[in-house]
């Protein structure tokens, strides 16, 4: 990489984030489920994990953040971080 110029690098992470989305697209159908189980489970008074050692876990203490300005109660979301 280090021989190419910016214009070039620059082609080749917009390659890779579009093979993402492409990803992303193909497994819709799974996440759907994934969420409708999650969001039935939250309205039966279960709670959403967020669970991750290093970036992950980063990541997920960054979301769980987030849904603050919800107002969701700590029991309800929780975040495992090592």
């Amino acid at each position: 990489m280090d021989q190419l110029n910016t214009g070039e690098i620059l082609n080749i992470i917009n390659r890779a984030d579009a093979e993402v989305a492409e990803a992303v697209r193909k497994e819709i159908p799974v996440i759907n489920k994934v969420v409708d189980k999650i969001v039935k489970g939250m309205r039966n008074g279960g709670g959403l994990f967020y669970v991750g050692a290093v970036t992950s876990g980063r990541m997920g203490v960054l979301d769980a953040v987030h849904w603050l300005q919800y107002q969701l109660h700590y029991q309800i979301l929780q975040d495992i971080f090592c």
